[in-house]
């Protein structure tokens, strides 16, 4: 069985150097949402211990997190527990939309290669 290999200017693969950047694309996103969630489970964590906000650490935290968490904070009330701590549901509800949106970003980049390793037109 011959397979014809799509060749640059200088005689290498071209689609095997597509294919490379694509996992190093996707690696790029999956790291990025990584991030971002473990910020925000920190967060979530904190605030269900009631840990205190005045400590540097919680403060650095808690800012770090708030930009991302603001647009979901209204969306279900949050629960005060016993402890004093608060179960704050916009903190879970921004780690699934953000893996939702790792999730968009990189089908994207896996659809922009055709199956045989050509580039998609």
């Amino acid at each position: 069985m011959t397979q014809n290999i799509v060749r640059n200017e200088l005689g290498h693969a071209v689609g095997y150097e597509r294919s490379g950047l694509i996992f190093r694309l996707t690696q790029l996103v999956w790291f990025v949402v990584g991030i971002l969630e473990s910020v925000i489970a920190l967060r979530f964590l904190l605030r269900i211990l009631a840990a205190n906000p005045a400590a540097g650490f919680t403060d650095f935290v808690y800012r770090l997190s708030t930009p991302l968490v603001n647009p979901f904070l209204n969306v279900f009330r949050p629960m005060t527990l016993e402890n004093g701590g608060v179960l704050e549901w916009g903190s879970l509800i921004a780690i699934l939309v953000y893996y939702l949106i790792g999730r968009a970003i990189t089908g994207l980049i896996v659809m922009s290669r055709t199956d045989r390793g050509e580039m998609a037109p």
